[in-house]
């Protein structure tokens, strides 16, 4: 839920500043590291942490760090594993 609750705040404060918003998503990302990763069957929509990884590249890419925007291509992987077609095509 705290990986869910950060990606929410961190996309609703961007719209006033993208670093506070990039604060949140690296809070969140942080979260999903720390934790093991929990299937959550017959769930509609992205996974949160693969949106956290893909927010996150387009904002430090917005900022201008793209080679940390490339770095948070752990996006690709994490939707592969998790073989979720929603995230999938998102990412």
């Amino acid at each position: 839920m705290l990986v869910d609750g950060h990606l929410v705040v961190g996309l609703c404060i961007s719209v006033d500043g993208i670093a506070a918003g990039l604060e949140h998503l690296d809070e969140a990302i942080a979260q999903l590291r720390a934790a093991p990763a929990q299937s959550r069957p017959f769930r509609l929509g992205n996974n949160a942490g693969a949106t956290c990884f893909t927010t996150s590249a387009f904002f430090l890419w917005t900022l201008g760090y793209p080679d940390k925007a490339v770095a948070r291509a752990e996006a690709i992987s994490m939707a592969t594993q998790l073989e979720h077609p929603y995230t999938l095509a998102y990412v």
